[in-house]
């Protein structure tokens, strides 16, 4: 049998004594995954035997699934594996083997599918065909609201390739009254066009470009319809066209005001041989090339809406002045609390020791720090125990104060804590070397487990003095 995501898995199974006879326990389960116990809710119903039940979380195919069911009899702990499965995306009951059904017409085609099929997901399509004049893939949708095709994508929802220099990657065909291509988009550009020779190439006897700024256009343009009207000014009129010079001069007056607003008609020429063709462009100079094209004194960046920071030569100076400080030959290293397993807390200095990667902390109840001479003796006789919830329970065998240790958790997936011990509670500790481990009560799974083990150390202090 296989398993699949979803899928309501059961079973039974029985507890009996250390002779074999049936013998009621405390049993509770928990589902593994590839090995690893996983957070679903394992029921438990019946007395001996006993049933157990769990809705399986997701899974890919080729995943093992293992039942775990662990119990007390008489006061001794038993556990064992009382069910595996391979999981895999559907079984043979999904499939519809109604042929009859899915042959609704004569069955000469294999499969018919209903007027309105519901939503099918599937890996990637490709339809690759030979024929002339249609589509290789014909959309229809003769509803006066309806759509051809949606398409939602978090890149490109459409890239269209033409494989012939005059190809068409997308065409609008003949049909009806409305536009062969139209773009809307409710947020974002409508159209973005990135093109290694040209971005638009538009033919037809109207170019209709409506929409876009006219106020955009190149210094080489302007200064053409300049030129023109020039030229037009010149005129005699022998050549037909005769216009009122008052006509003309507002005209000219016009294209040599957008000419200084937008871009100047000398700016190309301006940038060829003036401030930017030298080696060095710095600020001023950029502010040298706009008073020449822009026809002002002075252009500010804050006047362009850039933002300058204030990063003065004073802040450089005293940044210099503390890295001067750094003699050479000097190295500088940072001590840290934890070395491998090893925790070292300096006697009168506050600890900060931070663990890493010490085991998923998922469905934590309590979570304890304990520090131990002996490993026989009780938690409260403990040299250090600090829990999550609690704070410093213990010092020295005495009840701690709780506020003066903590444990944090920093990342329950990789499992992550910071365990800090103030400088009072380190001036306790005598120097020497103990045992430490971290534990875990979870409210789901393993009840009791132990994250990580190993030696704290307490350094002495040199100095004594602390006025």
């Amino acid at each position: 049998m296989t398993v699949k995501t979803g899928q309501a898995w059961a079973g039974t199974f029985v507890t009996l004594d250390a002779t074999g006879a049936l013998a009621a326990g405390t049993p509770s389960g928990v589902l593994y995954v590839d090995g690893v116990a996983n957070g679903a809710s394992v029921t438990i119903s019946g007395s001996n035997p006993y049933k157990w039940a769990v809705t399986l979380p997701s899974l890919t195919a080729g995943q093992r699934v293992d039942m775990y069911i662990t119990a007390t009899i008489s006061s001794i702990a038993t556990a064992a594996v009382v069910a595996s499965e391979q999981a895999d995306t559907s079984l043979l009951s999904d499939v519809k083997t109604d042929t009859a059904a899915i042959l609704a017409d004569t069955g000469t085609d294999g499969v018919k599918l209903a007027a309105m099929q519901g939503a099918i997901t599937w890996g990637q399509q490709k339809i690759v065909t030979n024929v002339a004049g249609e589509g290789a893939l014909d959309i229809r949708n003769n509803n006066a609201t309806g759509l051809g095709t949606q398409i939602f994508s978090y890149k490109e929802g459409i890239k269209s390739y033409s494989f012939t220099s005059n190809g068409i990657g997308a065409y609008g065909g003949p049909g009806g009254t409305g536009s062969g291509i139209r773009v809307k988009s409710e947020v974002g550009d409508g159209v973005t066009i990135l093109g290694a020779t040209n971005g638009v190439s538009i033919t037809g006897t109207t170019k209709n470009v409506s929409g876009f700024d006219t106020d955009i256009a190149t210094a080489a343009a302007l200064a053409a319809v300049d030129g023109i009207v020039d030229s037009i000014l010149a005129d005699t009129g022998t050549d037909g066209v005769v216009l009122a010079n008052d006509a003309i001069t507002a005209a000219k007056i016009a294209v040599d005001a957008i000419g200084a607003d937008e871009i100047a008609a000398g700016a190309v020429t301006k940038i060829a041989t003036g401030v930017w063709a030298s080696a060095t462009r710095t600020l001023s100079s950029f502010g040298t090339l706009i008073a020449d094209i822009w026809g002002a004194a002075t252009r500010t960046l804050s006047a362009f809406g850039f933002t300058v920071a204030t990063n003065s030569d004073a802040n450089v100076t005293a940044i210099k002045a503390k890295t001067d400080l750094i003699t050479t030959g000097t190295s500088l290293s940072i001590a840290s609390a934890v070395v491998g397993s090893t925790i070292t807390a300096h006697r009168g200095d506050t600890l900060s020791a931070a663990l890493e990667n010490i085991g998923a902390l998922t469905n934590n109840s309590k979570v304890w720090f304990t520090v131990k001479r002996d490993f026989d003796d009780a938690d409260s006789a403990a040299v250090v125990q600090i829990e999550k919830t609690g704070g410093l329970l213990f010092i020295n065998g005495a009840a701690g104060t709780t506020g003066n240790g903590s444990l944090t958790i920093n990342d329950v997936a990789s499992g992550d804590l910071t365990i800090v011990l103030n400088a009072s509670e380190t001036a306790k500790l005598s120097p020497g070397n103990y045992q430490y481990d971290i534990q875990i009560l979870r409210s789901a799974g393993t009840p009791v487990s132990t994250l990580t083990y190993g030696e704290f150390v307490v350094a002495a202090d040199v100095t004594k003095a602390t006025a």
